[in-house]
């Protein structure tokens, strides 16, 4: 043996290396395993995660357990109930799992494995050094009840699957690891009455308000008044993902908050209803200029805000939130197809997105709305000079609510300024090409390619010709009927027909880039 082996440091880097690589880790590290010099590191990264129970359970004697592949799902058949010396095994590779899923492959033997684990030797944590855990069994609920089989000292993260009010698994949470700082819950069961769902809502903003420690918290609900409170102060809460109210009646939110709420915050995501729009302005102007990277917001609404109150909601972003810092912003507001058809007072505006200019740092800006966008070429020019960092961009709206105040010349803006956007999704008015700028002006992004939506378009050669020269890596052109059946055009809405020739249109470009490349 070379005497640089005994270096433990160089041992570790050997297996870690064999580690990082894409493909076959796994058979060079059970290869790895079997070396007595690197058998500790080898075995320690084999079995940190592990994304079912199963692998553990088969570590029982053969004698004790039948593990049946079903499919989908297995079958556990227990002949005996394990006598301590059995779990020797399951114990040696158990303390190595750093990361551990309970999933519905289980089925419905969940119980008993449960019953079973509950067996093991005594004063032992099953996984004792388990920092992750993802919980997801069946859909029963007594299946939540075991849970503190894995809520070992070292644990700081727990995902939950399809969690009901019933359950108590919050109450056992709270109980054995209340400084816990990652906690992610979704699916959640909302209940069929008001009572249920009221008291659902109750239930998580009292959880929420007794985790000091948070640095990450998901809920796929929202919370009340009191637990925004909390969380605003919690010191280092870096991740806050909030889901629509359980009911209507209990989404009740001051028209003012406390200021310098969610100093450190860095991720933000909500889903909501109506009263989203006003709720997040009030949210947003409580905040202490967080270091934000990622702002996502998804509303499904019954009715169209206005364009003011979503003028007042980017104004909030951009004023309370540090403009160095934000990289992501995502908003989409959905309305029912019933609803009308756009007359300019839902759009998003053009004015309303230069509050969002100062934040230089965007390489992700996405805007789906029912309600249209009105942005021209002066809008993108502005965007493109003031994000050059910018990868994706996107503007989307309902089908008859598109708009076409942009024109091809938005797209040399975006070429002039956009090193980095590989990809675009912008209606325009293509009728008209405009003159080219010297290639030296031209950064050439790597857009391959590019959603045009309903963009109109008369002359497929002339503007195949202005896109191979300004963006020369596009092969690929979709519009907003691209999955549509085109077979079927029966019960189809107004300007279906234009829309129809200015797709057949678009893909007689992209035949003819191709060509050309």
């Amino acid at each position: 043996m070379h005497r640089a082996l005994e270096i433990t440091e160089i041992v570790s880097s050997v297996v870690s290396a064999c580690h990082s690589e894409p493909w076959g880790s796994l058979g060079r590290l059970t290869a790895l395993a079997r070396c007595r010099i690197f058998h500790e590191d080898a075995v320690d990264l084999l079995w940190q995660d592990q994304l079912t129970i199963l692998n553990l359970i088969r570590c029982l004697p053969d004698d004790v357990v039948t593990v049946k592949n079903q499919g989908n799902s297995f079958e556990l058949i227990f002949h005996r109930t394990p006598h301590p010396s059995d779990w020797a095994r399951v114990l040696y590779y158990g303390r190595r799992v750093r990361m551990c899923a309970i999933d519905y492959t289980l089925n419905g033997g969940v119980k008993k494995v449960f019953q079973v684990l509950r067996t093991r030797a005594s004063g032992d944590y099953l996984l004792p050094n388990l920092v992750e855990l993802r919980w997801r069994p069946v859909y029963c609920i007594e299946s939540y009840t075991d849970i503190d089989l894995f809520l070992g000292p070292m644990i700081s993260s727990i995902s939950i699957f399809w969690l009901s009010a019933s359950t108590s698994v919050l109450d056992t949470i709270l109980r054995t690891r209340p400084s816990i700082s990652t906690v992610q819950i979704y699916d959640i069961l909302r209940g069929k009455t008001v009572c249920d769902q009221l008291a659902l809502q109750s239930r998580f903003s009292s959880f929420a308000c007794s985790l000091p420690n948070l640095t990450s918290l998901s809920l796929d609900i929202c919370v009340d008044t009191e637990a925004i409170l909390h969380l605003g102060k919690v010191p280092h809460l870096k991740r806050l993902v909030l889901g629509p109210p359980a009911h209507a009646s209990s989404f009740v939110f001051p028209s003012t908050l406390p200021a310098n709420l969610f100093p450190d915050l860095e991720i933000f995501s909500f889903t909501g209803k109506d009263e989203g729009i006003v709720y997040l302005t009030t949210l947003l102007r409580s905040w202490a200029n967080p270091p934000l990277e990622s702002f996502r917001i998804v509303l499904q609404c019954k009715s169209h805000p206005t364009s003011a109150s979503i003028d007042e909601l980017l104004r909030a972003v951009s004023e309370h939130c540090s403009h160095d810092a934000l990289q992501r912003i995502h908003l989409g507001i959905h309305v029912p197809a019933d609803q009308g058809r756009n007359d300019g007072q839902y759009a998003l505006t053009g004015r309303a997105l230069r509050h969002l200019l100062p934040c230089f740092s965007f390489t992700d800006v996405s805007f789906h709305l029912s309600g249209g966008y009105r942005v021209d070429d002066h809008d993108i020019l502005m965007m493109a000079m003031a994000w050059p960092k910018l990868r994706r961009l996107r503007f989307r709206g309902n089908t008859d609510r598109q708009s076409c105040d942009a024109t091809l010349q938005a797209l040399i803006s975006l070429a002039k300024h956009c090193r980095n956007l590989n990809t675009l999704e912008l209606t325009f008015d293509a009728t008209c090409i405009p003159a080219l700028p010297p290639h030296e002006q031209l950064l050439y992004p790597p857009l391959t390619t590019l959603n045009v939506g309903d963009s109109l378009i008369v002359d497929a050669q002339g503007v195949a010709g202005f896109i191979y020269v300004l963006l020369p890596r596009i092969l690929e052109l979709k519009t907003s009927v691209e999955n549509d059946d085109l077979d079927d055009l029966e019960d189809r809405g107004p300007g279906f027909a234009e829309r129809l020739v200015c797709h057949k249109m678009w893909k007689s470009v992209e035949e003819r880039l191709r060509d050309l490349y």
